[in-house]
């Protein structure tokens, strides 16, 4: 005669299950919400790079010199747009030509924006403060080159490795990179 005796799971068994599935779920929505930051972050920096790219662009179909400010306060970029200085005005009527960062990265993510000009023959280095530091003016040319060399950051809380790109003059180039080691590193990828 056969027993009728079932094997089944014990208590500590079935806890120790619970309690590695909950670390496993840990583990993956901290990598997941690490992946996103810096999603955001390429995100912006490949943003203001296509927006400073496009008021060159912009710059050279008109023939004319289109100046921008950068404003690391409120984390914006914008056009300025003034006849008396043959600046680019190409709207009529004339209405402001912005981006804005916490638009493109979204509410929930705060990004930090800092620009500084930069001497020629200095290396790019990050900013080094946690201040946004004052608004910044750059120029492109009716040629597209540009007589400023500026530094941007882009800087997140959640994020170890934040963005940097870079505006070389003359010929207005503009190189994006990422912060290592309290360095813009222009070779790794984004």
């Amino acid at each position: 005669m056969r027993s009728c005796n079932s094997q089944g799971f014990t208590l500590v068994e079935l806890m120790l299950v619970v309690v590695l599935m909950g670390l496993t779920s840990v583990l993956g929505l901290s990598s997941y919400y690490r992946f996103m930051n810096d999603a955001r972050l390429n995100s912006g920096g490949k943003a203001i790079a296509g927006w400073l790219d496009q008021i060159r662009s912009m710059a050279i179909q008109n023939s004319k010199t289109c100046t921008v400010q950068i404003n690391p306060a409120s984390g914006t970029l914008e056009l300025v747009t003034d006849p008396t200085l043959g600046n680019c005005d190409f709207q009529d009527p004339p209405r402001p030509f912005t981006f804005n960062l916490q638009e493109q990265v979204g509410q929930d993510e705060i990004v930090q924006l800092c620009a500084r000009l930069m001497n020629p023959s200095a290396e790019f280095t990050p900013c080094s403060s946690s201040a946004p530091g004052s608004a910044l003016t750059v120029r492109y040319t009716p040629r597209g080159t540009t007589p400023d060399n500026a530094l941007i950051e882009l800087r997140s809380a959640k994020q170890s490795h934040n963005r940097c790109i870079a505006l070389h003059s003359p010929l207005g180039l503009i190189r994006l990179g990422r912060v290592l080691n309290d360095r813009c590193d222009w070779t790794s990828a984004w």
